[in-house]
Order: structure tokens, then sequence, then C-alpha cells
């Protein structure tokens, strides 16, 4: 089975950037390549990979790496039915929030996050779980 999977900021960041679980980001990253998942994020999420890949790798080079981000990862959609349901959610984290509500209404299977916060909401109505433990998934 080939899951629907939702990537969070930070998980981009940790590969763009080499940061602490660079190793369980590009396996993520290649099992969306190679179509062992079908991965998604929101525009949202994409726009803070930008920034913070801008800031750090300069235009050109974000430019060149978000361009073939684009090629394994589906972009989706929020809308303001989602942005008030995050904001009248007991969601603490704004930002975690939009991405939760639009990661169900897209019917993704799993979340992949490092954020230790967001990771306190697995077991709701949506999987939750880190690079490494979602990788353990995909193991035969």
């Amino acid at each position: 089975m080939v899951f629907n999977v939702f990537i969070d900021v930070n998980v981009f960041l940790d590969y763009f950037l080499n940061r602490n679980d660079f190793t369980n980001a590009t396996a993520i990253l290649k099992a969306a390549k190679e179509k062992r998942i079908c991965a998604f994020t929101s525009i949202s999420a994409f726009q803070s990979v930008s920034y913070f890949l801008q800031k750090y790798r300069g235009t050109q080079i974000s430019k060149q790496l978000l361009n073939a981000l684009l090629s394994p990862i589906t972009l989706i959609e929020s809308d303001t039915k989602i942005v008030v349901q995050s904001l009248n959610s007991p969601i603490n984290d704004i930002e975690d929030a939009i991405h939760y509500f639009t990661a169900l209404k897209h019917k993704m299977d799993y979340l992949i996050t490092n954020d230790m916060d967001f990771l306190k909401l697995n077991g709701t109505a949506l999987n939750i779980k880190t690079p490494a433990d979602f990788l353990q998934l995909l193991q035969p």
C-alpha cells in the first residue's frame, strides 16, 4: 500500500540545510521520488521552506532546489474554513493547526514531522510520526 503523507516544514529544512535529522529526511524524500509514498505539503509550508532556504542558500540555489522539490511533492491548499477551524481548535501553534487540518481535509494517512509539540497530536484524527518512525512502517 502506498501511503499519502503530508511532510512538515522541519523535514524539508533538515534535508536542505543538512540539519540534525538529515539522513531520515533524505530517506523520506527518496521514498517520494521512488513513488513508494505519495508526498504532499501545503503551499504555506512550501513558502516557509523557501524563506529559510533563501536566507541560508541564496536566491538562485533556492529556486533550483525548490523547483526540483516540486517533482516528487504535490502542493495542496488550505482554505478559509481550515483557517477558521484552526483558529478555533485547541491546538496552540496556529501554523501546526493549519497543517493538521489541511492534512485531514486531503485525507492524508500520515503527517511526518520532527516538531515535538506537533507529535503530541498523534493518535487524534491523524497519524503523526517522526521521519524515523514513519520509515519503520515502510520496511518490508
